[in-house]
């Protein structure tokens, strides 16, 4: 987006991306910073979840109204989400129209999981050992 000393980096990403090569313009964290990427030709924006919260932002919110903004002026750019500290950062942004998210790790199996999945799932293994044990004593009835 910008280098170290505040110099925008806009021409480069629109010198690229006329070139032919896909640029993903990194370190955004405003919806201002996203619409100049859109604008400049970024094939790709990364809004920073964790680092938006930091500052008091709503990641959520700032993928939403860069979605809905990219929807409505038929931009080609895709939203990346980085930066994420937690799974509410996760589903907060898939919802809020993020194309892309760059999960952690250690938050796929949490995201996996649901104690009452699991529950549910052994219900149903209960139920289907109960009908089997059903089905063989009907069978040993009728023989």
């Amino acid at each position: 987006m910008i280098n170290e000393y505040g110099t925008s980096c806009l021409g480069v990403v629109k010198e690229l991306e006329n070139s032919g090569i896909k640029v993903n313009c990194t370190a955004c964290l405003s919806f201002g910073q996203a619409l100049l990427a859109a604008k400049a030709g970024a094939s790709y924006i990364s809004l920073f979840a964790g680092r938006i919260s930091d500052e008091g932002g709503d990641p959520a919110d700032i993928v939403r109204k860069t979605k809905v903004w990219l929807d409505m002026w038929n931009y080609k750019s895709k939203i990346i989400v980085g930066s994420i500290r937690t799974i509410g950062d996760i589903q907060q942004t898939a919802a809020a129209g993020a194309h892309v998210l760059t999960i952690p790790p250690e938050f796929l199996s949490k995201l996996v999981d649901h104690k009452y999945t699991r529950f549910t799932v052994q219900q149903f293994v209960n139920d289907g050992k109960k009908a089997l044990e059903a089905e063989v004593e009907l069978v040993k009835v009728a023989q």
